[in-house]
């Protein structure tokens, strides 16, 4: 029996595939003849060897910023939280560039019995294009999908929306994939079916599947749960491991680009963190710190490289076990470079990560997400702003290279949450002066079984009958012009303050300009031009329009209040335009010029919401005296009420029950 192991672009390029190497080294049946493609990495050298651009910058302090050439943005860099919307510039621009170099493989995998797939909701269109066809060249090929996809997804993601995939035989939808997929291999080769393999979704009825995308019902079939499966202990899977072709490929992808040769790793599964709005809050379980020590030193010898990339959602999810890691490092003398996602935690001290920095820490990528207190009890991240903040001074006086993840725009955040925000930022800019990047978020989206899903109506948002995955809040006030009006100027401000902002970040609220620090130059001017696949409708609401009006001229007021308290002198001009994409219009397109000059700020936006509705428009000079008071000072009773009520962690904090076994719902 012939099993391909595939993953499909775009997904990180930075490392081989840790699940093709995984489940590689996981199979074991001496009658299953296993091969990996790893068409994500393939399709990136295709794409250099046809003329693309793939670099890296290097500033003059020695950071190191990733930048991909234009073209190949434009074709595979598309929206990874809402894929979907991009379907039309999948059709149009990415598959007619990849077609021929696919083709090959498609005709190669429809030859195998069993071709498995790894699907992330980045790579979900792809990995369905290829397979829809492998499908439809050889009906026998069994098509299995499994990975993050899977395991988000109703009925493993054989189900979505009104659609079934029925040219997808099984869906892995259940804790370690090795454990299934060794399972689903052995009992397929003896029996030819898959009926009771624990951890999977399968069809009721075992025919052949259809090569296309079914309505629901029109087939006969149903999605139907084998029953879960449970954990099981890391220690007892081997180190991953990949074919010749696979890593020649990878390392000459590395000799292109100039990046550093890197070996995906893990010491740990799952997250103790439980965000509201995050999938990844699964049994978290872990591997020793001898195998994990020995596995970085087998690999390095086998591999011929000495970095390593953590593949854990929480590396210190235990810090009893994360110190124990360090301590191994410093007895064993070992200095391998290594990254990996942490969480804040008063034990992650300056000590600590020193030592750490010592032993090969080269980029902490951290779940900070916000600095406003009532913002972090909703996502229920058990961390306040006090924290964030010790956090950022531990890794600025260790000098660890860090990420702080950043979430503008979440539901029941107001003006004065955005505000206090933004002055967070402000305070602690100083911590971001060596090695630290602002990750900023797009948007936050509703993911299947999270509490922003189930609990709905306690975080005040429904779904937005529009958009995949999107939201609208209840009484209308945040829409997806306000979050990306909000990321935007979160940016900007960044940016007076040489606060480096995340690449991906930066392809959408990108900033030019003489900024220097604390100070707005004179005459600086900022210009912004960029397409997202976003979308602003409701027909529920008459008066839509005058609140949307109300709520971009509170940001602006937010924002020109923070730039009043920060420049002693400044002439600020801006222009931003912003395309809102959607299912069923034609372009809504946001326009705003802003002007703060000596304590006043002029402004001229207009909104169009779709092709045929008229524009929203607004021209106003608003004074000092118009603007908000972060403090209140006596003068506002209102004011000082929202201040309040952001600094309340308690009130707002929320703890919703979750499975024992898998922490969903």
């Amino acid at each position: 029996m012939k099993v391909a192991l595939v993953i499909c672009p775009q997904w990180s390029d930075m490392t081989p595939s840790f699940a093709l190497g995984s489940l590689k080294s996981n199979i074991d049946n001496p009658n299953v003849e296993v091969k990996q493609f790893d068409l994500n990495v393939g399709s990136s050298l295709y794409y250099i060897k046809n003329g693309g651009s793939y670099a890296w910058d290097r500033s003059k302090k020695g950071k190191i910023k990733w930048n991909l050439g234009h073209k190949f943005t434009d074709l595979m860099d598309w929206d990874n939280e809402r894929p979907w919307s991009e379907r039309e510039h999948l059709a149009n621009d990415v598959i007619p560039y990849f077609k021929d170099y696919w083709q090959d493989y498609i005709d190669e995998l429809s030859t195998y019995d069993v071709v498995v797939f790894t699907v992330y909701t980045s790579n979900i269109m792809t990995t369905d294009y290829i397979a829809r066809y492998i499908k439809q060249k050889n009906k026998n090929t069994q098509i299995w999908y499994g990975g993050p996809f899977s395991w988000y997804c109703k009925a493993g993601g054989l189900e979505e929306g009104e659609i079934y995939r029925e040219f997808v035989d099984v869906a892995c939808s259940e804790n370690e994939g090795e454990l299934i997929i060794k399972d689903l291999v052995d009992k397929y080769y003896e029996q030819r079916h898959y009926e009771n393999i624990g951890g999977i979704w399968r069809w009721n009825k075992m025919t052949p599947s259809f090569p296309t995308v079914l309505p629901k019902g029109r087939s006969g079939r149903k999605p139907v749960f084998n029953g879960r499966v449970r954990a099981m202990i890391l220690d007892t899977l081997k180190a991953p491991s990949w074919d010749k072709e696979v890593m020649e490929d990878y390392f000459e992808l590395c000799d292109y680009a100039d990046i550093p040769r890197t070996l995906p790793i893990q010491s740990s599964r799952g997250c103790t963190f439980k965000c509201t709005f995050c999938q990844e809050t699964r049994l978290y379980r872990y591997k020793s710190f001898d195998k994990i020590i020995t596995e970085m030193k087998e690999q390095s010898k086998k591999y011929g490289t000495e970095a390593f990339w953590f593949t854990d959602s929480l590396i210190n999810g235990s810090m009893k076990k994360f110190e124990q890691f360090i301590e191994k490092l410093e007895e064993e003398d070992l200095h391998y470079k290594w990254t990996s996602y942490f969480r804040t935690h008063k034990k992650l001290d300056t000590d600590l990560l020193k030592r750490a920095v010592k032993h090969g820490l080269q980029l902490m990528n951290c779940g900070t997400e916000n600095g406003v207190n009532k913002i972090l009890a909703l996502m229920e991240k058990n961390q306040t702003s006090d924290d964030v903040s010790f956090f950022l001074k531990s890794a600025y006086e260790s000098n660890a290279g860090f990420y702080a993840n950043w979430i503008p725009g979440y539901p029941k955040e107001t003006y004065m949450d955005f505000l206090l925000q933004v002055k967070f930022i402000y305070d602690n800019a100083k911590y971001f002066e060596r090695n630290g990047t602002l990750n900023l978020m797009l948007s936050t989206d509703i993911l299947t079984d999270t509490p922003l899903d189930v609990y709905m109506d306690d975080f005040e948002i429904m779904r937005d009958k529009e958009m995949f995955n999107s939201w609208i809040s209840t009484d209308y006030k945040n829409t997806l012009v306000i979050r990306h009006l909000r990321g935007f100027f979160i940016n900007l401000f960044a940016h007076s303050l040489n606060i480096p902002v995340s690449n991906r970040a930066e392809r959408y609220y990108n900033s030019t300009g003489d900024v220097k620090k604390n100070k707005i130059k004179p005459k600086t001017k900022y210009t912004q031009d960029f397409l997202v696949s976003e979308f602003l409708h409701c027909e529920d609401k008459d008066n839509f329009d005058d609140i949307i009006k109300q709520e971009i001229i509170q940001v602006l007021k937010s924002f020109s209040w923070i730039i009043h308290n920060v420049a002693d002198d400044y002439d600020f001009k801006l222009n931003y335009r912003d395309n809102f994409m959607g299912y069923n219009c034609d372009g809504s397109i946001f326009k705003l010029s802003l002007e703060l000059d000596s304590g006043k700020l002029s402004y001229d936006f207009s909104l169009l919401i779709d092709k045929n509705d008229s524009f929203l428009t607004e021209s106003m000079e608003i004074s000092d005296k118009d603007t908000i008071t972060l403090k209140g000072n006596g003068k506002s009773k209102k004011v000082k009420e929202f201040y309040l009520d952001s600094m309340d962690y308690k009130k707002h904090s929320v703890n919703y029950k979750r499975t024992e076994l898998t922490n969903q719902y």
